[in-house]
């Protein structure tokens, strides 16, 4: 460095050399103007004279400065050679070795801090099953799951969607919330193309029930009004009544049938339960075939909500594929569905508490 302070008074020298040439060269040029045209010729060389001569002290100027910057690397790497043998030197090794318990107590005192704020957070909105969930995914290393945006049933009935509307404060409505999906064999088809439920397609009316069935998909719908609605003053079915139902549920399911699909083809992250009581049945093959169909929806997950009772079920065989299983005590009797008593509380107030939606009322707390 002290050499380099040195020489800079060379050059603030050699700069101030060409600043006079530029003024003589200016003077010169002011001169022309004023000589005869037998002269002209005789100051252009000298002019260019002159700018060969300035070329070559900016050359030397340009390598000069090179010179000083290769120097102050140099003086940069031997710097930090010295600095590189004062951390492996023993006194600043020992120092560290010191203060490490100390700096080891900060950073986990700050980390137990978050995530202390963070389980109240967590316990706060979405209860304590939830909680430990994020609990154990964090101590073994696993991303802490959020929310889904929605979660939303699909079958096989109005199960799923009593027990969410308890313990999440609200169902939103799709077109299987409240539905009665006989088989699974056809709910694929239902599922790569929703708006088949618009379409005209043969329907079988149920008076007793006040429900239509499609056959092409195998599942029942409720109609809006009771079974007695449909009563005339004879006592017999009046079919201008049995007409209207069966246009307001074929107008809602149009209507529901493009909510869904906007809700397929949304990437916000979505949920969608199924119960699959075991006397219905259902085999593995038709889980998962229910499960590529949502595959084509990106951000979609599946939940089956078992009792322990299906031998036609491999729970191993659906977690193998990404697939969500979990249990419950005992399923409600077909006209007992409402029914609180009837119904597994406890088991159903876990599941619903670990798969939370992104908005829950707070008047969903039981």
């Amino acid at each position: 460095m002290c050499r380099a302070e040195g020489r800079l008074p060379d050059m603030e020298g050699q700069l101030a050399d060409t600043s006079v040439v530029d003024r003589s060269a200016d003077a010169m040029g002011s001169d022309v103007t004023r000589t005869d045209s037998s002269d002209v010729s005789k100051l252009s060389k000298n002019d260019e004279e002159l700018l060969v001569a300035d070329k070559d002290r900016l050359e030397a100027l340009v390598q000069e400065l090179s010179g000083y910057v290769s120097h102050l690397e140099a003086q940069v790497r031997e710097f930090s050679a010295k600095l590189d043998e004062v951390h492996r030197s023993k006194p600043y090794r020992i120092g560290r070795m010191i203060t490490w318990p100390f700096r080891k107590c900060k950073a986990a005192a700050v980390f137990i801090r978050t995530r202390l704020n963070l389980c109240r957070q967590w316990r706060k909105e979405y209860g304590a099953s939830y909680m430990l969930r994020c609990v154990f995914r964090t101590l073994a290393g696993k991303s802490v799951p959020r929310p889904y945006d929605v979660v939303s049933s699909i079958g096989v009935n109005c199960e799923v969607s009593f027990n969410l509307g308890r313990f999440h404060g609200f169902v939103d409505s799709y077109p299987l919330i409240w539905a009665y999906v006989h088989t699974l064999t056809h709910l694929p088809k239902l599922i790569e193309d929703p708006m088949s439920l618009a379409s005209d397609q043969y329907m079988e009316h149920n008076y007793e029930l006040n429900m239509v069935h499609f056959p092409y998909i195998n599942v029942s719908f409720h109609c809006k009004g009771m079974p007695a609605d449909l009563l005339g003053p004879d006592g017999k079915v009046d079919e201008k009544k049995a007409q209207a139902e069966r246009d307001e549920l074929k107008s809602r399911l149009a209507c529901l049938a493009g909510k869904w699909k906007n809700l397929l083809e949304d990437p916000a992250r979505t949920l969608l339960c199924i119960l699959t009581p075991h006397e219905n049945g259902n085999t593995t093959e038709e889980i998962l075939a229910v499960y590529d169909a949502l595959r084509k929806y990106p951000g979609t997950d599946l939940l089956v909500v078992l009792t322990g009772k299906e031998k036609t079920i491999s729970a191993s065989a659906l977690r193998s594929r990404g697939i969500f299983v979990r249990y419950i005590t005992r399923h409600p009797p077909p006209d007992r569905i409402n029914d609180l008593q009837a119904n597994d509380s406890l088991g159903w107030k876990r599941i619903c508490h670990e798969f939370p939606p992104l908005l829950r009322k707070i008047s969903s707390k039981v």
